[in-house]
């Protein structure tokens, strides 16, 4: 029985999501979207807990308790039946079996984990990638076959701007990996062989504070291809607020999701994901903890029907922006 999936953008259609949550100290959110027991993996303080999407069920990682130190982002291996988080208190990237029995940490020799945060993989080549959240910061990787890594992206290396990078997603169908420079406010990617990045150009851009992007999600198998957002920024009546879309080739002026971020279900949202199955978003709710959620969930997150869009109105492609 499958617990987890590929990223979003693979090969089977099947959504993941990995950008830095908060739930209850913890960082970060992975869900099933479609596999046949939908589950949802989050790190806590001190552990590595999961629910099933449908609140019946949940548990945690025997083998994570007492072994998160400071864990932000998590990445689903279903090859190997592992889950990845990046650990800032050791700036090491550690992995737990899914059936909670064993730990180790990813041999990342030759490649720099400074603060890392967030963490994806590309399950065709078993590749982790993560962003080194200092100022410039960095774009990293390793093998998950103990072979070590590298840098992806870093100043200078291409086109695209690294000022501080946080949230971060790939995409395996054009082979690129995109994050969010939280310095310039921007969304930048690099292609997987790290020769190629460029830079979105999204004006009217909703986030303008630091520490308002709660989170990225891609989908490059719908039609169009969209990158969606969460902003925090303003209460979630203000039209800076809410779930946006852009598409991740072109850019163009965010739009948002009407409907989808509400002051009922947007109580601190951090993390999202997309169903392209079901249509739906789910997120992590930071301002729900143990002691407040509702018991009759019984899980810290949030799940939203999509309403239907308008494309995003795409703008002239950015240098080193072409389609690949």
């Amino acid at each position: 029985m499958k617990r987890l999936v590929e990223p979003a953008g693979s090969q089977n259609h099947l959504a993941y999501l990995m950008v830095a949550v908060a739930l209850i100290a913890s960082s970060l959110l992975a869900v099933a979207a479609r596999a046949k027991a939908d589950q949802i993996y989050w790190v806590n303080q001190n552990v590595i807990s999961y629910s099933q999407l449908d609140g019946t069920e949940g548990g945690y990682l025997p083998a994570s308790v007492n072994a998160i130190h400071a864990g932000n982002g998590t990445a689903i291996d279903t090859a190997n039946a592992r889950i990845y988080t990046p650990q800032e208190a050791t700036n090491q990237i550690a992995w737990f079996s899914l059936d909670g029995t064993s730990a180790g940490v990813v041999n990342t020799a030759g490649a720099t984990v400074n603060h890392p945060t967030n963490v994806a993989i590309n399950p065709a080549t078993q590749t982790l990638y993560w962003s080194n959240a200092v100022s410039p910061g960095s774009i990293g990787f390793a093998s998950v076959n103990e072979s070590g890594g590298g840098t992806l992206a870093q100043p200078g290396s291409t086109a695209a701007n690294v000022e501080e990078p946080t949230r971060l997603a790939i995409d395996t169908l054009h082979g690129r990996v995109y994050w969010w420079n939280e310095s310039s406010k921007e969304f930048s990617w690099v292609t997987t062989n790290g020769q190629v990045g460029g830079n979105l150009t999204t004006p009217d851009m909703p986030i303008s504070k630091p520490g308002m992007m709660g989170g990225i999600a891609l989908e490059p198998y719908s039609t169009p291809e969209e990158l969606y957002f969460v902003s925090n920024e303003g209460a979630p009546e203000t039209p800076t607020a809410g779930i946006f879309h852009v598409d991740p080739l072109l850019g163009g002026e965010p739009e948002t999701l009407a409907k989808t971020y509400t002051k009922q279900n947007a109580l601190g949202p951090a993390g999202l994901a997309f169903d392209l199955a079901d249509n739906r978003f789910y997120w992590a709710n930071s301002n729900v903890d143990e002691d407040h959620r509702p018991r009759s969930v019984r899980r810290p997150f949030s799940g939203m029907p999509a309403p239907k869009k308008s494309s995003p109105r795409p703008l002239s492609t950015a240098p080193g922006s072409r389609r690949s």
